[in-house]
């Protein structure tokens, strides 16, 4: 034992897993590509049902086929639903029939990329099932631990809640309320991680008393069960140092906290490298490790409300820089908030919801508990305590977190701290840009224009929907919340000076409602025509919310932009009546088509000289409909640019409106994601997602 405590007590080999850890990540990250093992022309696979959320008539499957695999199948009927429960449970045997498909991938700057998300799990395709058959129940002993607990509480008005703290799934709790925990900062509550695994804990240490040894096989046991119940990586973290930390205290290794905290590390990425990219780990291990670090400072804070708000305060700080890199934005006073919400859950809510699973009479109870805590975050969610923050640099993550590390050392750094943040905060003042982005929204428009801290989006694109029988489920994804709001964030912009909608299209103006109802707008632009429904339900909206609007205007002159819109006359038909915008950046010219066809073309050349364009967004998403030939020839244009859905049922872009627009540069939004335009004076730079 004493060689062993040598060992791990020498630099020489944490010099060499260093080492060695870069190298195999390096490998793992250039050289080895990650495939999948099933093969996509087989229809039939075997597999096991690991876990299932049902939503309306659609259910969500975690298959394991050999590797994971992300599965839908929607209910015929709404019987259907409960048939499929009483016969399935998580961990059966099934077949499923279908065709396996790759995961969709985003193709706008800085978003949340679902493909690599999968990609780094080991997960390589999604599949439609059309058939699922039962080949046979589970014999898995952990699999029949979460279907007792599933069986136990799946009645209880508590049952999102326990599932969500308890388990780690998220799915049923209501998404407006989930919105309100991200809003606030305390969404690191339903990740099963270091809060559990120490509260777990103390239930063993409280009813093993003295008795250390039978504590230990017991926390091991328990916690063995736990991880493979939940496989959560942030659990994961905190168990695999918890077993660290015992055999250092066991048999008397001496290793320093340090070391733990790197060899807890290595051993999940030997396991899989792309956790370095997850950020449920990084969260987890650069928290916990600062506040292990720091828990000596924590301990000299003798009183325990004074102890809280300080650990509150120092997981606030710690977090702060990856919250700024993945999401464009901070709580300041989320650490206030985890104050009085952290005791709630931790004390209360946490621990009765284990209870609960084996006295499902303490539900009403829990409840309670639990209704008080969501008046509770939707209250603060009402104080405006967020700062939008521009999407920094690596480099720039790295020196927040050096400032951080300094500041707990010498406190004069935090004025430091504050001063990088203002910086940060007003980075579009201090470092003025102008740009555009061609943002990619499948079968739609939506085009961003950032002058000079002045901001202007033209159209929003929108996705039309087919949802009829009330049971089933409603395509709620908004390309608003999930593309459009954090691209602006994370380009450090807060509001939209303007937003143009070009017509009453929905594959241009759909998002409009959500837009506004979620980022700020000053002021809307609609086209000339008469207000159609949807138009109308978005005035409804701007006048509750007291935003001006406008129609038919000529021009809009802001900074070094200006904006002229094409009028004629008005037309029988929404497309022929789209704003059709000529921008002009220092002399750089840039024509906005909207839906126009060629009949308002012909009236445009007649009424206008337009010649020598530089960038043409390229009317109806390349419709035939659109883009003549005379009207091409006349205008020139250097660069086309088509907003089009991939595989879109038009089969947009037409071949024949390709090739007249052949003379110039096409990106397409379906081949090279989203475009953006950097303008420098006279020049500009043109990059591509893709």
């Amino acid at each position: 034992m004493k060689r062993l405590r040598t060992i791990l007590n020498s630099k020489y080999l944490y010099v060499a897993l260093v080492f060695f850890l870069l190298v195999y990540l390096f490998i793992n990250f250039y050289f080895i590509k990650k495939e999948s093992k099933l093969d996509v022309s087989v229809k039939k696979n075997y597999c096991v049902l690991a876990k299932y959320y049902i939503e309306g008539n659609l259910a969500k499957f975690d298959l394991d086929c050999g590797e994971k695999l992300i599965g839908y199948y929607y209910f015929d009927e709404e019987k259907e639903i409960n048939l499929f429960k009483e016969k399935f449970a998580m961990g059966d045997i099934v077949r499923i029939e279908g065709q396996l498909e790759e995961i969709t991938e985003n193709h706008n700057f800085n978003i949340f990329n679902y493909r690599k998300y999968c990609y780094n799990k080991n997960i390589f395709y999604k599949i439609n099932i059309d058939e699922i058959m039962l080949v046979r129940k589970t014999d898995n002993f952990i699999y029949k631990i979460g279907n007792f607990v599933e069986e136990r509480i799946k009645n209880l008005k508590s049952y999102a809640y326990i599932k969500a703290l308890v388990l780690g799934n998220k799915d049923y709790i209501d998404d407006d309320m989930l919105s309100t925990f991200k809003n606030i900062g305390i969404m690191h509550l339903f990740s099963v991680s270091g809060m559990h695994v120490g509260l777990l804990l103390s239930f063993l240490s409280f009813f093993t008393k003295k008795n250390e040894t039978l504590k230990n096989i017991l926390s091991v046991l328990i916690l063995t069960i736990y991880y493979f119940l939940v496989e959560s990586i942030s659990l994961l973290r905190a168990f695999l140092f918890f077993l660290i930390n015992l055999f250092n205290r066991v048999f008397s290794l001496n290793i320093s906290i340090y070391k733990m905290i790197f060899l807890t590390v290595f051993i999940i990425l030997l396991k899989n490298p792309y956790y370095l990219f997850d950020i449920g780990f990084l969260y987890s291990f650069v928290i916990s490790s600062l506040l292990l670090i720091s828990r000596e400072k924590i301990l000299k804070v003798k009183n325990y409300f004074l102890r809280i708000i300080y650990i509150s305060f120092l997981s606030f700080l710690f977090s702060m820089p990856l919250t700024i890199y993945n999401f464009f934005k901070i709580n300041i006073l989320s650490f206030a908030y985890n104050f009085f919400i952290v005791p709630l859950v931790s004390v209360v809510i946490f621990p009765l919801s284990i209870i609960v699973i084996f006295l499902p009479m303490l539900d009403k109870f829990l409840f309670f508990f639990i209704e008080v805590f969501q008046k509770i975050a939707l209250l603060f969610s009402n104080i405006p305590s967020n700062l939008i923050l521009k999407k920094p640099l690596i480099i720039v993550v790295l020196l927040y977190y050096i400032v951080i590390i300094i500041s707990l050392k010498k406190k004069k750094m935090y004025l430091f701290l504050i001063l990088f943040l203002i910086i940060h905060y007003n980075y579009n003042n201090i470092f003025p840009s102008t740009y555009l982005i061609v943002i990619d929204v499948g079968q739609g428009d939506s085009i961003l224009i950032h002058d000079k801290n002045y901001n202007v989006l033209i159209d929003t694109g929108g996705i039309v929907r087919y949802n009829d029988e009330s049971w089933k489920k409603k395509d709620e994804y908004s390309l608003a919340e999930n593309i459009t709001i954090p691209l602006l964030k994370s380009l450090g912009i807060s509001k939209l000076n303007f937003l143009i909608t070009s017509h009453g299209d929905f594959d241009h103006m759909g998002e409009a409602i959500n837009l506004i109802s979620n980022f700020k707008v000053n002021k809307v632009l609609f086209n000339s025509d008469s207000y159609n429904s949807l138009e109308l339900e978005v005035i409804e909206l701007l006048e509750k919310k007291k935003i001006k609007y406008y129609k038919k205007i000529d021009k809009l002159i802001l900074k070094d932009s200006k904006f002229y819109f094409l009028n004629t006359r008005l037309y029988d038909n929404e497309n022929d009546n789209s704003n059709v915008i000529y921008y002009n950046y220092r002399g750089i010219k840039i024509l906005f088509m909207g839906d126009a066809s060629i009949n308002r073309e012909k009236d445009i050349l007649k009424k206008y000289n337009i010649e020598n364009i530089d960038f043409l967004k390229v009317g109806h998403h390349g419709s035939d409909s659109s883009s003549s030939r005379e009207f091409i020839e006349k205008i020139n244009p250097k660069y086309s640019f088509i907003s089009v859905g991939k595989d879109n049922r038009y089969n947009h872009p037409k071949e024949s409106v390709l090739k007249i627009l052949s003379g110039s540069r096409i990106y397409r939004t379906d081949i090279n994601g989203s475009v953006r335009i950097d303008f420098y004076g006279a020049k500009y730079k043109i990059k591509t997602y893709n």
